[in-house]
């Protein structure tokens, strides 16, 4: 496939859950895990670079309720930046010198920094207070104290923790646009989250800082009137987010000087934003198109399914173009709106098919190799055994030439010349 970060075009390990919660598992989010013995807690732990590890430790004679309530917050937190695991052994809370009840969390390595985040955090008390009338309570209790718990000074924006640093946490979020890549340039996410840290250890409770990939989040920039090509290797553009609506931009060069002003510029009501969205910006079903939720229209997109893979796909009448995506991947979700745009370019043109297909959700039909997401492939018409892998820009007219160029019917006028 093109655009993969790691085996899934995720973040790095995402891919990484092994045997503690496969994503292609139990989707919308992996249960708790039972660990068994110490073997079992240290792969869970080292297991997984980017995501907060929890571990319950419950003594069934006197806290399984508690228990009952930890599986519930991982039912609900499973796909959102948490792996969970939990114990019964009693040998295993006395390993850990535990006793009765304790929910420990720690923040992800690739994100946490020793000198200014506290790696390891315990849940206040000897249990969560739960009980079969206040479990609800202790459920929200515990999942108020996991946000706080689970996220690192300054943290990494991916398609996982977005919803808890940008609303959850009900904090504005200053966001640090650069290109992020840890297997190529792991340099580059230190160097930019370093200088932060000076800056957002002095606001803690009243910010959240957050570096962000600008390829993968280019539609976020674009909120800020940024174009991808505006941010080059080892630059950065700096913004503010609040309440996934009103936008502010520092204009001035990244430096740690000129964050601080600017931060604090903020917090004293000294600027204006520089633009003010419609309606909460969030990401849709595939089906649906990325914008403002208060505008929301019909994708043009088809989504297949292994029923009717070989009517909408394998049809020798038409071109398709044909995407292998995952919902919890952040590099498709940041091509969704590109793709939505294709498919109404070609909408009313029986012979192009723009076909999306979930090969987290289904399995993917014999014959093809997807080994990221997104996986972009074009099917010309009378050629279905030859699929062509798309990999050039990730832009609507792109792919649209790019469907022209190696399309089996006869397309009299591009796409891209008609909008």
């Amino acid at each position: 496939g093109y655009g993969g970060y790691g085996d899934y075009g995720g973040y790095g390990g995402y891919g990484g859950y092994g045997g503690y919660g496969d994503p292609y598992g139990d989707y919308p989010g992996p249960k708790a895990t039972e660990l068994s013995d110490e073997s079992d807690v240290d792969v869970f732990l080292q297991d997984d670079d980017d995501n907060a590890a929890v571990i319950g430790f419950f003594d069934l004679e006197t806290h399984e309720p508690d228990l009952e309530v930890f599986k519930e917050v991982a039912d609900a937190l499973g796909l959102k930046g948490y792996r969970f695991g939990y114990t019964t052994e009693p040998d295993l809370l006395a390993a850990y010198k535990y006793k009765g009840c304790a929910v420990v969390c720690w923040k992800p390595v690739r994100t946490t920094s020793s000198k200014y985040d506290r790696a390891r955090s315990r849940f206040p008390g000897k249990g969560l207070a739960a009980t079969s009338e206040d479990a609800g309570d202790a459920s929200k209790t515990l999942t108020k104290w996991l946000m706080k718990a689970a996220t690192p000074l300054v943290s990494e924006l991916n398609y996982f923790v977005q919803d808890r640093l940008l609303l959850d946490l009900g904090l504005p979020a200053v966001l640090l646009f650069t290109e992020v890549d840890h297997q190529k340039n792991k340099k580059g996410f230190d160097y930019f989250a370093n200088r932060m840290r000076r800056v957002a250890q002095d606001y803690k409770g009243e910010l959240t800082f957050a570096v962000v990939d600008a390829e993968t989040y280019a539609h976020y920039a674009s909120d800020h009137g940024w174009e991808r090509e505006d941010i080059g290797r080892g630059e950065a553009r700096v913004g503010i987010r609040k309440d996934q609506r009103y936008i502010y931009s520092m204009e001035e060069p990244f430096t740690t000087d000129n964050l601080r002003a600017f931060v604090q510029s903020y917090l004293d009501g000294a600027l204006e934003p520089v633009a003010e969205l419609d309606g909460k910006r969030e990401f849709q079903s595939h089906g649906d198109e990325y914008q403002d939720t208060g505008d929301q229209d019909d994708s043009a997109v088809i989504e297949s399914n292994p029923g009717a893979f070989a009517s909408d796909v394998m049809d020798n009448d038409a071109d398709v173009m044909l995407e292998f995506y995952a919902p919890w991947c952040g590099h498709c979700q940041a091509l969704k709106p590109q793709y939505n745009a294709l498919a109404k370019q070609f909408e009313g043109d029986d012979s192009v098919r723009i076909v999306a297909f979930d090969a987290s959700t289904h399995d993917v039909p014999e014959g093809f190799d997807v080994s990221g997401f997104p996986t972009v492939l074009f099917l010309p018409k009378g050629q279905k055994n030859n699929p062509v892998p798309y990999e050039g820009p990730r832009t609507s007219s792109a792919m649209a030439d790019f469907i022209m160029s190696n399309a089996g019917n006869t397309l009299k006028k591009s796409a891209s010349d008609e909008l």
